[in-house]
């Protein structure tokens, strides 16, 4: 079974090779991590839904194993429901898809909330469908070992772009080239590594085909 790591290890790493002063940067460190893992792929996600959650000041709370959305539903008090469509990146907006009527409102999302535009007030209920991740004890999500290394790499990439913009001439351009050139490295290593499956799980899938009738000699010298 692969080992799994901390968000909160993996980003007080980086917050030491980078020499950074304090935690203010965890939020937005915790959403590189996981847009990390998205843009990865293939690491161990699940699909969940919701129960209705309460829509407070045209915004609801997202679950701490949020990564992507798939589905959204809005309902008001007196039933009626729209569906929207949300685009998986982060702090995007997209017009909803009403399965009855014409609807113009939108829907988006920042680093906690999912937020609808204004003229969504008169709905007070969601329910999402949406991709998940495992989380630690402390509630932060684990990461695939196997993609630990890659992870990092993103958040080094995405603080050092962040330090440029904010402080100008602070980190130079070409440095900032050079450690996304070694994320998408990495990120390919990482998919590669995670789609391979070791030992134990190459035996699990070799008994559940015995177990639904394949045998090894179906596959010895076939020909084609």
């Amino acid at each position: 079974m692969a080992y799994q790591l901390s968000t909160r290890q993996l980003i007080a790493e980086v917050m030491v090779e980078l020499a950074l002063p304090d935690e203010s940067m965890l939020p937005i460190m915790l959403t590189w991590s996981k847009e990390a893992m998205r843009a990865i792929g293939g690491s161990k996600l699940f699909a969940v839904e919701t129960e209705w959650l309460p829509i407070d000041d045209l915004q609801f709370l997202k679950p701490k194993d949020f990564v992507a959305p798939l589905s959204i539903t809005l309902k008001t008090d007196a039933g009626a429901c729209i569906k929207p469509h949300m685009d998986s990146d982060t702090e995007s907006c997209s017009c909803c898809e009403n399965c009855n009527t014409t609807c113009d409102v939108t829907v988006g999302e920042n680093a906690t909330h999912i937020y609808l535009s204004s003229n969504g007030s008169i709905y007070t209920l969601a329910k999402m469908k949406y991709i998940g991740q495992p989380l630690g004890e402390c509630g932060t999500p684990l990461v695939d070992g196997k993609a630990g290394r890659a992870v990092k790499q993103y958040i080094i990439w995405k603080t050092k772009a962040t330090q440029r913009n904010k402080f100008k001439d602070s980190t130079p351009q070409s440095e900032v080239q050079y450690e996304y050139q070694l994320w998408t490295k990495l990120a390919d290593q990482a998919y590669g590594n995670i789609m391979m499956p070791n030992t134990l799980e190459l035996k699990k899938l070799g008994v559940t085909w015995l177990n639904a009738g394949f045998s090894p000699a179906m596959f010895v010298n076939r020909l084609y």
